[in-house]
């Protein structure tokens, strides 16, 4: 009778809402709560231009606040997916890329043309990316064919060769409007196909063909002619711009502020104007100078508003999110639900590390800084992501707790002398 009466006492306490919405991981939670901060701070002031823009229409702060409801919007996201079973992850993965790629197929039909890229289309008064949707699609098929293959060995080749052939397709129509976006996905797969330990003799067959073809993509950059590529295609010329800012080795060129380096050259300018102690925000020199200056070039923003601080603070966030999936991985134990962790921990760190690049100088291209740049897109989806891995951790936490109880409930029927069978 006292077994069961500290079996009873030891089961949660469902009434606690508190408790139970945050049941996931403490440190989980407690990094995605920092980053939502990073994020009010920090994009708050890097709006300003867009702020003055908005004051003639009356009502200024307008940006910021929208920016804040999305930022509301993405943690009711987060804490409404870390309650969702992740079975649930894998049986509406089909629904959920039924969605999407509906939406990436009427994209060149419907979609919104900005800066010269047709990257948003409008769903139901929203205006939405698709590619920043698309991730999630990789991560949910390379977490299937993972637990497929390992279910069937025999038929692992058959699993990635069609998982590499339909990402690839979707990921040579992303290249057409944005080559980093396309080049970023097809890296992920890579990197996450070689992880979740895709057959080698396959990953030679794919790999090799597509490296050549890399190369010389990269060699007609190099050597045909403005005039021909944009007959090709009309970003192509811009694609040619980058490559050969990147080869240059004129340093001079690096202290002429022109419009066609505007953005990297102003975000080189904000990282110089940092101090070792942190300013606070509002304090940026650049922020009305600097072309999205709240999205792709955030990080210079929080490295010249809070110095050393923000240089170093907002890369370990990322390492730890990257450490800290591995980790819940290796403690778990279903298939699917591992694959996804690793998708999770990979895809998102990944894109972190491409933007920081981009404001350290290495590079020229566009990507937001994962939970922390200003888009709704952007936050809907790594929202979602720290949902499910909250949801994974939540049954970890479950599992473990029922562990140790039964663990309890075994040492004290040997105390008493019972067969704990």
């Amino acid at each position: 009778m006292q077994v069961d009466q500290t079996y009873t006492a030891s089961q949660p306490n469902r009434a606690d809402w508190f408790k139970r919405i945050f049941e996931g991981s403490w440190q989980l939670w407690v990094v995605y709560v920092i980053f939502l901060i990073i994020s009010a701070l920090s994009v708050s002031s890097a709006l300003s231009s867009e702020i003055y823009k908005s004051s003639t229409s009356g009502f200024g702060f307008a940006p910021i606040f929208k920016h804040l409801i999305f930022l509301l919007a993405a943690f009711g996201l987060t804490v409404l997916t870390s309650q969702l079973p992740p079975a649930w992850f894998r049986n509406k993965a089909l629904l959920y890329s039924a969605i999407v790629i509906a939406m990436i197929l009427a994209l060149p039909f419907f979609g919104k043309e900005i800066n010269g890229a047709v990257r948003w289309i409008d769903v139901l008064g929203f205006s939405l990316q698709p590619s920043e949707f698309f991730k999630l699609c990789l991560i949910l098929w390379g977490a299937i064919t993972y637990t497929l293959s390992n279910e069937s060995p025999e038929r692992a080749n058959l699993y990635f060769g069609v998982y590499w052939v339909v990402s690839g397709l979707f990921i040579g129509l992303f290249m057409l409007e944005n080559l980093s976006t396309g080049v970023l996905f097809g890296v992920f797969v890579a990197i996450y196909s070689i992880i979740l330990k895709a057959p080698w003799r396959l990953l030679f067959k794919f790999g090799v063909p597509i490296l050549v073809l890399g190369a010389a993509f990269v060699a007609a950059l190099i050597w045909v002619s403005p005039q021909q590529l944009g007959k090709i295609h009309e970003r192509a010329i811009t694609w040619q711009n980058r490559l050969h800012k990147i080869a240059k080795d004129d340093d001079a060129s690096k202290f002429i502020l022109n419009d066609a380096d505007r953005q990297s050259q102003m975000g080189q300018i904000a990282l110089a104007n940092s101090r070792l102690l942190p300013h606070g925000p509002g304090s940026s020199k650049v922020r009305d100078s600097l072309p999205m200056a709240y999205s792709d070039f955030i990080y210079a923003i929080i490295v010249e508003e809070y110095g050393i601080f923000g240089l170093i603070l907002v890369p370990l966030l990322y390492i730890f999110w990257f450490y800290w999936a591995g980790h819940l991985a290796m403690r778990e134990k279903n298939r699917h639900r591992r694959a996804l962790l690793l998708g999770i921990g990979l895809m998102f760190p990944l894109q972190a590390l491409v933007n920081i690049a981009v404001v350290a100088g290495i590079f020229m291209t566009g990507q937001t800084l994962p939970l922390i740049s200003y888009g709704g897109s952007s936050l809907m989806v790594c929202s979602i992501a720290m949902g499910m891995m909250l949801s994974i951790s939540r049954v970890q936490n479950e599992v473990a707790s029922l562990e140790s109880e039964v663990a309890l409930l075994e040492g004290g029927a040997r105390d008493l002398g019972l067969d704990s069978k």
